[in-house]
């Protein structure tokens, strides 16, 4: 389920982003089509987990549908044009290139303190840690497995019983379940994923940002470079 569902549901998303394209103001075109598609997957989870309809079929083809459209939608000859004149950006490249060896390091090949449920302070190297490490990560894990299992909102303790629970987080849970159904990840072992690439988008749209307000790319490059200590200390 994993590489083909993960494939797949990787294909799906780009037709969006295709219909962007075949517009003169793609940049702009794509983050609309970014926050459209943020709407759709949100509401999508959130109306199908309160029907009752939250399974994997219901996901696939919702996204299918909407990918079918953007591809008929799409004017391809402004696409081609547009594709021509992109022009890789190496500081871009470079920063994401980092950026991802660090968010990397950090589940698969730590080397630093790290702190345990017996000792406050201990010393690992070339550590392989592929779970979450806080503790809210985990209790998202506990509501995304209810909402995929159940195909429920996720408005109980899956910690305790099931039993009821005023989740103010509700939606966020949510989408974090339609989006691991639809990518066919494994909620335990494959959370930290959606982490990292969340982390590299963020980082995009950061750089864009920065960008389309005149800040020089070097300058962008070593802004993002930032980032995850930011978020981090």
């Amino acid at each position: 389920m994993f590489v083909w569902g993960s494939l797949l549901g990787v294909i799906l998303f780009f037709p969006p982003f295709l219909y962007a394209l075949g517009f003169k103001g793609f940049r702009q075109k794509t983050f609309e089509v970014l926050l459209a598609l943020v709407f759709f997957h949100l509401s999508l989870a959130v109306v199908s987990q309160a029907l009752g309809l939250f399974n994997y079929a219901t996901v696939l083809a919702s996204n299918v549908l909407v990918a079918w459209v953007s591809l008929a939608k799409t004017d391809w000859a402004q696409t081609k044009r547009n594709i021509r004149a992109i022009r890789v950006d190496w500081f871009l490249v470079a920063a994401l290139v980092i950026i991802s060896v660090q968010l990397w390091q950090v589940h698969q090949s730590y080397t630093g303190i790290v702190t345990t449920a017996f000792e406050p302070y201990v010393f690992v190297e070339d550590l392989k840690y592929p779970y979450p490490y806080f503790s809210d990560e985990w209790v998202s894990i506990a509501f995304i497995d209810y909402c995929i299992e159940s195909g429920s909102l996720p408005f109980v303790n899956p910690l305790w019983y099931n039993e009821f629970f005023i989740n103010f987080e509700f939606a966020f849970h949510s989408l974090l379940s339609e989006l691991t159904l639809f990518l066919g990840l494994n909620p335990l072992t494959q959370y930290t994923l959606l982490g990292f690439f969340s982390a590299l988008l963020i980082c995009v749209l950061i750089y864009f940002l920065l960008r389309e307000y005149g800040v020089g790319r070097a300058a962008c490059a070593g802004a993002l470079l930032l980032v995850p200590h930011i978020v981090s200390s």
